[in-house]
This record gives structure tokens, sequence and C-alpha cells, in this order.
């Protein structure tokens, strides 16, 4: 695209990464909230719970450079760079959190802990280990390594068992 084009469509860079992070931001909330609804805690946690660990790896795959450029904005206090984090991980916590509160309220997991600190978390650790895979995998930590370990702590936050 040339400097004009762009110009016609955007007064300048940061608005052009704003527009961008919002439809990013509403495609991975949905993407990664479909993905916490279609775990089946009953019958396959382990199999719904390493496709949400796979499809939080592959967003920050596919948008790695306007996670990179969002997590520096939100590292200087930008709120506006912050709220589009935290809308792209709302849908996902939300969701998470209303499958640990159904499942505490049927008694599939003995802890009461809160259900909103309890998705922040596996959101959190979703989302960093996502960001910083380049990193582990320097480490001797294959994508698929990764996957089986977060699916893994997921299924077990979730139905308090370790499944086999």
């Amino acid at each position: 695209m040339s400097p004009a084009t762009f110009y016609q469509y955007f007064p300048d860079v940061e608005t052009a990464i704003f527009f961008i992070a919002d439809h990013i931001a509403e495609d991975g909330n949905r993407r990664l909230t479909e993905l916490v609804q279609a775990i089946d805690l009953d019958h396959e946690p382990i199999a719904g719970c390493e496709a949400l660990a796979r499809g939080f790896i592959e967003l920050w795959r596919e948008y790695r450079s306007i996670f990179r450029v969002l997590d520096l904005g939100a590292a200087e206090r930008d709120d506006r760079f912050q709220q589009r984090r935290t809308e792209l991980l709302a849908g996902p916590t939300e969701a998470l959190k209303a499958a640990i509160a159904t499942q505490q309220a049927g008694g599939g997991l003995r802890h009461q802990i809160d259900p909103a600190a309890f998705a922040a978390v596996l959101t959190a650790m979703l989302a960093h280990v996502a960001a910083h895979r380049p990193g582990l995998r320097d480490w001797g930590a294959a994508d698929e390594d990764l996957v089986a370990a977060m699916g893994r702590i997921v299924a077990i936050s979730l139905t308090d068992t370790i499944p086999g």
C-alpha cells in the first residue's frame, strides 16, 4: 500500500493499529470463548482444554506483531492498549468463570475459590505462555508439549481430578 493510500484511510499509524487491534480483539474474543464453551468436562476434558490451549497459541502466532505493540503500549500504561487486551480476554475469562461456577455448584470442584479470580489466573496463564512461546521453545518446550501442559492444568482446574 502506498503512503498516499494509507493516509486516505488512517490519519496516522497509531489509528491503524487500533483499527487492527479492535478487529483482533473481536475475532480473538469470539474464537477463544467458543473454545471454552466447547469443553466437554464430563467426557473429554483433556481434548477440550488442549483445544483451548492450542487456540491461544494459534491466535498469538497469527497476530504476533500486533500483540507485541499492544503489550508494549500496555506496559507503558497506555489505557487504550490495555483496554484492547482486556476486550480480547474478557470472553474466554467469563466463559471459564461460568464453567468454574457451574462445577462448584454441582459439586464437581472441592475448592470454593472465587470463580472470577480462578478464571483470570487460567486466562493469564494461557495468554502468557502463548505470548512467550518462542522463548519457551528455545528452552526446549515444543508447542505440542506446551499445549499438553496447559490443557492438563486447565482440565485439572475445572474438574479437580487428574485426567488419565
